[in-house]
């Protein structure tokens, strides 16, 4: 794999990962809380029902007349240091019978809970609490997440990028080193790709084919050796052309 593809896909991973911290911990954050919240106001509306509940079955016939009644009976909060919220008693048609003290802002989230009479529903406690001061916190956090992950992004894109400069710089000097001593070898010394493309000629088997290097790389090794295979040795090549047995293991030294 080519130095520019693995610097691509470091990259594309590291965007990955500081994008998902930069969009999945606010994300995370406004859910729990927002559930929590949503559970909380729940208990708050089952609680002022059951109380308003019993104060219906004390007094069937005139209860929806006591607003006084009422609204003591929903003033107390169970979350005085929460987020604001107000509660309201309503009859079946949704009437307002009774309003705690207070206001919220937008946006907002509700619960309403049934309010019986003698087993039948006769009205409801709906709570409703204001998620502003949530959302407030969810930026803010979602501005951190975002310095997270581009820290993330830094550390993640950077670091193996360096590593991977360092190593290719150290492969290009290598084989520059190399590309020195076959240059510079007095053996003819010819390299080949796996299909029998030459890719390397040194000077010495320039001397040795009469070839010069522009001329034979790129060309096929038959050029230089008619009926030699990709794969065979030059010693088992040409032991094979004298009917010698080529025993295990022996290899090409030298042409």
């Amino acid at each position: 794999m080519k130095p520019n593809s693995i610097s691509a896909i470091i990259t594309l991973v590291a965007a990955l990962f500081a994008v998902t911290v930069s969009i999945l911990l606010p994300a995370s954050y406004w859910w729990i809380n927002y559930h929590s919240q949503l559970n909380e106001i729940a208990s708050t509306a089952k609680i002022h029902a059951l109380r308003v509940s019993e104060m219906v079955n004390r007094n069937p016939l005139v209860w929806q007349s006591e607003e006084h009644h009422l609204s003591s009976l929903i003033h107390t909060s169970f979350s005085p240091s929460g987020p604001p919220e107000i509660r309201i008693v309503l009859d079946l048609d949704g009437n307002v019978l009774a309003r705690s003290t207070g206001r919220i802002d937008e946006p907002s989230v509700a619960y309403t809970e049934r309010v019986y009479g003698s087993g039948d529903p006769v009205g409801a406690v709906a709570v409703q609490r204001s998620t502003r001061p949530l959302l407030q916190k969810t930026i803010l956090v979602a501005f951190l997440c975002m310095g997270l992950g581009l820290i993330l992004f830094i550390i993640l894109r950077v670091l193996p990028l360096r590593a991977l400069n360092r190593a290719h710089s150290s492969l290009h000097r290598e084989k520059e080193r190399l590309r020195i001593v076959v240059d510079h070898a007095l053996d003819p010394i010819i390299s080949m790709s796996r299909e029998g493309i030459v890719e390397s000629f040194n000077a010495a088997a320039e001397n040795s084919f009469g070839y010069r290097a522009k001329h034979v790389i790129g060309k096929h090794i038959q050029m230089l050796m008619p009926g030699f295979e990709p794969g065979h040795t030059i010693l088992a090549h040409e032991k094979t052309k004298t009917g010698e047995t080529v025993e295990e293991g022996q290899d090409y030294l030298r042409i």
